[in-house]
């Protein structure tokens, strides 16, 4: 609950998060691979420790999901 949250709007969140479990995540990446996107720059406004644990998750349950 920051200042600038309440501009986070769904629209956003729509077009540029990935949000939801390891399936939810691989899917959004099986789209954007089907439309052609071959690279994806991963941002993280996060403390360190929740960027590697978010990392960690990425690397064993996501990416093995993603064909």
């Amino acid at each position: 609950k920051t200042k600038n949250a309440e501009r986070i709007t769904d629209y956003i969140i729509d077009r540029f998060a990935f949000v939801g479990t390891p399936a939810d995540v691989a899917g959004r990446f099986e789209t954007l691979k089907a439309l052609g996107v071959e690279n994806v720059i991963v941002a993280m406004p996060f403390r360190l420790e929740e960027r590697i644990a978010i990392i960690e998750t990425l690397a064993r349950d996501v990416m093995p999901r993603v064909a």
